[in-house]
């Protein structure tokens, strides 16, 4: 996989499963979620609007929280 630059990387955000069933945004490296959301497609969406504000590369997780897809927005 390709690096990305580091102020991207910094601002890198997860989609990820919460251990309370929703589904949760978190910057690289943060201990709290920055919102938390339904459904994976909510937080996915929210992400998404995160990247058009900052560069950033989104990971999105799966239920079991191994990482499927990487997209960049720039």
């Amino acid at each position: 996989m390709e690096k990305a630059a580091p102020y991207i990387q910094n601002s890198a955000q997860h989609v990820i499963p919460n251990f309370d069933g929703l589904w949760v945004v978190k910057r690289n490296g943060s201990v709290k979620a920055t919102k938390k959301f339904r459904t994976k497609a909510e937080a996915i969406r929210y992400a998404r609007n995160l990247g058009k504000i900052t560069p950033t590369v989104i990971f999105i997780h799966d239920k079991d929280g191994k990482v499927i897809k990487v997209e960049k927005s720039l």
